[in-house]
């Protein structure tokens, strides 16, 4: 926040002439004077935010969810996709080496027993 100038001395001044002692007037105007950053200025005042502007904003952050809310489906459902995929290479994988295993196995078991 902006500072405002203030004149201290010519606040004492008009407040003993309208009845304040010296001691008085100088204390009240010395709170004054410390509380003088706390005041808001006609500046400060334009760079707030309005109704309008937070509306704007939650209508604009509503949009964006749902946007990002799509593509999120989108990319799981793009995700599930790939994963049948190398499921599919998986399986062909396993059979590709499974079934000569397996032959050779059989081969193995059967001069065995022919030489038995």
């Amino acid at each position: 926040m902006s500072a405002v100038p203030f004149d201290s001395h010519a606040a004492v001044k008009r407040l003993t002439a309208s009845g304040f002692d010296e001691r008085q007037a100088e204390a009240l105007v010395e709170t004054l004077s410390a509380r003088q950053g706390d005041l808001v200025t006609k500046a400060d005042i334009h760079d707030m935010a309005t109704k309008g502007d937070l509306a704007e904003l939650r209508a604009a952050t509503k949009a964006d969810i749902v946007e990002l809310r799509a593509a999120t489906r989108a990319d799981f459902a793009e995700l599930r996709h790939e994963i049948g995929a190398l499921e599919n290479r998986f399986i062909k994988w396993m059979v590709a080496l499974i079934v000569p295993l397996y032959a050779a196995l059989i081969a193995v078991l059967l001069t065995l027993f022919n030489a038995a």
